[in-house]
């Protein structure tokens, strides 16, 4: 009967083992999906930074967003800082 448990117990542990080693190959892929959305943010990126900042802002604007809510997701999309913002469009 104790040969039988600890033979059990011995599978167990060899199958929980290879559960364990799986995991390997969703470390590889993580860094594949992290630069496909890195490249994805400096696309809309560029695609922002060919409107100025004034017609970006009209865009939330005009989707009844508030300004100050405007400013932050028009700095968050061209990844620069509210004060950016700020600045910019008191100049005009």
């Amino acid at each position: 009967m104790k040969k039988n448990i600890a033979l059990l117990l011995a599978c167990m542990m060899i199958f929980g083992m290879t559960a364990c080693g799986s995991k390997e190959t969703e470390a590889t892929e993580t860094p594949a999906t992290e630069t496909t959305e890195e490249a994805v943010k400096e696309e809309q990126q560029e695609s922002f930074a060919e409107i100025s900042i004034e017609e970006h802002m009209k865009r939330y604007e005009d989707q009844r967003m508030d300004r100050k809510e405007a400013m932050k997701l028009v700095a968050k999309d061209r990844g620069i800082s509210k004060r950016d913002v700020y600045q910019a469009l008191l100049k005009d």
